[in-house]
């Protein structure tokens, strides 16, 4: 993994990561499930921090894999194009929003333990993925967040999922 980051000036930054590994399952008693696929994965970010309170992000990642012939060629292509943005409210607390669009295309079972762990989760064809949160510090020592995700993909209903979590600080 590499990452770098440059600070053009005050308000806008780049940042760039790059990843390439390789990942492995091996069973002797579930050999259909075996894998060992390489990867390459690119994120580069342009940041816009106005001040300390708003921080906007656009972002773009390109990661595709490759399983050895042996186990099945499969191939993935995921592309995703993106925002996020942070806004901070002294004495409420900071809300945190992200919009994520996936194009991702993969020549195998996407059932399989390869598809889900090759797709990251997602499903081939075009993906959106979002969430919002609320975080608050409640006096000195209590810390409360609620958080909303969804996720929709083609030819499949969209699931919406809301988290609230209190948290003692001491």
């Amino acid at each position: 993994t590499v990452n770098i980051r440059w600070n053009v000036n005050a308000v806008w930054s780049i940042i760039a990561g790059s990843t390439s590994g390789n990942r492995i399952y091996s069973s002797d008693f579930f050999s259909l499930n075996n894998f060992n696929y390489t990867f390459e994965e690119y994120k580069p970010r342009v940041v816009y921090q106005a001040n300390t309170q708003l921080r906007l992000t656009a972002l773009f990642s390109y990661f595709e894999a490759k399983n050895i012939e042996e186990l099945g060629n499969e191939m993935a292509f995921n592309t995703e194009w993106g925002g996020e943005l942070r806004y901070s409210i002294s004495k409420f607390g900071v809300i945190n929003g992200k919009f994520s669009y996936y194009e991702v295309k993969y020549t195998g079972n996407a059932q399989s333990p390869l598809g889900y762990d090759i797709l990251q989760g997602l499903v081939p064809g075009e993906n959106m993925l979002w969430n919002l949160s609320l975080q608050q510090r409640i006096g000195s020592n209590m810390q409360i967040s609620v958080t909303y995700d969804g996720r929709s993909a083609q030819n499949q209903r969209t699931l919406h999922i809301g988290r609230m979590e209190a948290r003692y600080l001491f």
